[in-house]
Parts: C-alpha cells; sequence; structure tokens
C-alpha cells in the first residue's frame, strides 16, 4: 500500500504545480489571447504574491496578485525586476489597482482576506530579457513607497517558464 501511496502523492504533487497557458479566440472580437496559469513569487509581508502572463493578439501584460495584504497601485506605477546579471527591466502598472476584500484572491482561497490584483504592460524587449535572465528580487511601487522582495531560484526559474511560454 505504501509503494502506491506515495508514487501517486509525487505524481499529485507535479500536477498541481505544473504551469500551463490556455490558448483561444474569442469568438466576438476575434481577438486571440493567451494566459498562463497562477504560480507562487513570494510568499512574505504577511502576504501571498501571484503573477500571471496574459496576451490579447500582440499586447502583453504581467498580472499580479497580492493576498493577505492591501497596496494601492497608480497608474504608471513601477514594478522593477533585477537580474542576477545586475541589470534592470522595468514595467509600469496599466491602471489603477486599490485595495478590496478577495481582489488578492486565486479562487475561494483568500476570498474572505484583503488583497490588490495589478495589471502591467510589458513590452516584447522585457519579455526576453525576463526569459533571458534570473530574477534576483523585484521591487513593488506603490502609492505609499516601496517593497523590495528576494526571489528565490525556483520562483526565478519558474517566472522564466511562464513568460517563454508567451513565445511558443
Amino acid at each position: 500500500m505504501k509503494r502506491l501511496i506515495l508514487p501517486l502523492l509525487c505524481a499529485l504533487s507535479i500536477a498541481t504545480t505544473a504551469q500551463t497557458i490556455n490558448r483561444e479566440v474569442d469568438e466576438f472580437t476575434h481577438s486571440s489571447k493567451a494566459i498562463t496559469s497562477w504560480q507562487t513569487l513570494k510568499n512574505q509581508y504577511g502576504a501571498q504574491w501571484k503573477y500571471s502572463f496574459r496576451q490579447i493578439d500582440s499586447t502583453l501584460f504581467f498580472d499580479l496578485k497580492i493576498n493577505g495584504k492591501g497596496y494601492v497601485i497608480g497608474r504608471d506605477d513601477e514594478l522593477y525586476f533585477k537580474m542576477a546579471n545586475d541589470s534592470v527591466v522595468i514595467i509600469k502598472a496599466a491602471s489603477v489597482s486599490q485595495v478590496c476584500m478577495g481582489c488578492g484572491a486565486n479562487g475561494f482561497m483568500g476570498s474572505n482576506a484583503m488583497g490588490t490584483k495589478c495589471t502591467y504592460d510589458v513590452s516584447r524587449s522585457a519579455l526576453a530579457l525576463l526569459i533571458k535572465n534570473h530574477v534576483v528580487k523585484f521591487r513593488l511601487q506603490t502609492t505609499e513607497g516601496y517593497l523590495d522582495l528576494d526571489i528565490s531560484e525556483e520562483a526565478s526559474e519558474s517566472l522564466r517558464k511562464s513568460a517563454s511560454l508567451l513565445i511558443k
């Protein structure tokens, strides 16, 4: 029995963390859409930080959800990704994001906590740099200042894989 349970648990663990991309064409607008699965970037400051990449036609976006803490992010506030080679990629918020109940939730979990969801515009050159380099730190600019967070190697590799799904 133990020989059966361990492989099943390993398979389930791999299946639940696998990165996926959903591609479709909107039947009304004929826009092509691609959205990657939500991945964990960091658990820090009493919050869970998740992200997803999205593409509508040729426009690229980086969606960030912060669950457990709320931050107001203004239009054009910047999100910085510092790379292992000390280069920095900067993307800007596409709109104002406010704090609300459940905004940072991914599904039902955390829907009763304060959170924020923000969308950032991503250029093709920024996406290429995120795919090519390892992110070691990121800085979230808010209306009250900024937060710096270190990124684990595992989260950095996950970010690279998610970004690369859009170009396939």
